[in-house]
């Protein structure tokens, strides 16, 4: 069983055909799956269509009556997940908004039965790309991918701040025993950077595959605050450098 988290924040235009793009790809690799959609204070009526998709496919919500940010999202989310999955099962993030390449889940379930814990899909490495990201996001997306691989060196991991990333229950459920409200600090788009750090604490079978990304923010209304997201990354290096230490002794 793959579970899903999916944030959602005004997503209406675009969570119905993330949903069923997303079972078709589980179809075609014959796993069951579960949507956990987290609503984060949407205005739009997501809540709505997402309870009219839950009559006939597999979907939880957790719905805030108002925006909590990301971190809230990730931890109300994988909390749940973590909750209703077998260790063995994988749990995914990835947006809702369509920006991200639902094929690339086959390649990541492939990997993943090899026996891998943790996948980021990955724009940086061959065979992967970013379309209509807007400068000032590109800029700030590849310096703190730069700043967490010079801090936080993972072999064959070359993208840390993407959505779309995968991981064994097992480990999900090991890393919030252990770390509690600890494991995710941040509240914007650093607070998945984070997670996926601190998820690496926990294991050493980590991998990455290809993705293309296509910015789709147009049709959604997203709420980047880039010198907000600088100060936090500012600040995810000494959280993380910090669960390293405390992890170590």
């Amino acid at each position: 069983m793959i579970y899903f988290v999916i944030p959602v924040y005004n997503e209406s235009v675009s969570i119905s055909r993330v949903i069923d793009g997303l079972a078709r790809v589980c179809g075609s690799i014959d796993e069951d799956f579960h949507f956990i959609t987290v609503d984060d204070g949407s205005s739009d009526g997501s809540a709505t269509i997402i309870s009219e998709h839950a009559l006939n496919k597999n979907i939880s919500l957790i719905k805030f009556e108002k925006n909590r940010g990301i971190g809230e999202v990730l931890r109300a989310g994988f909390a749940e997940a973590a909750g209703k999955a077998a260790d063995e099962d994988p749990l995914v993030f990835i947006e809702a908004d369509g920006s991200n390449d639902p094929e690339t889940i086959a390649r990541m379930m492939e990997i993943f039965r090899n026996g891998t814990d943790v996948i980021s899909a990955s724009r940086y490495m061959e065979g992967g790309a970013c379309r209509g990201f807007p400068p000032v996001r590109a800029a700030i997306s590849a310096s703190a991918n730069f700043l967490l691989r010079t801090c936080f060196r993972l072999p064959d991991t070359t993208d840390y701040t993407y959505f779309l990333k995968m991981y064994r229950a097992s480990v999900v459920k090991k890393a919030f025993g252990s770390m509690g409200d600890s494991l995710i600090t941040g509240s914007g788009f650093s607070a998945n950077a984070e997670f996926f750090t601190k998820m690496c604490l926990f294991t050493d079978k980590y991998g990455q595959t290809p993705s293309i990304y296509r910015f789709l923010r147009a049709d959604s209304d997203s709420k980047f605050d880039p010198f907000k997201e600088i100060n936090e990354f500012r600040m995810l290096i000494g959280e993380c450098r910090g669960a390293i230490r405390k992890r170590r002794v």
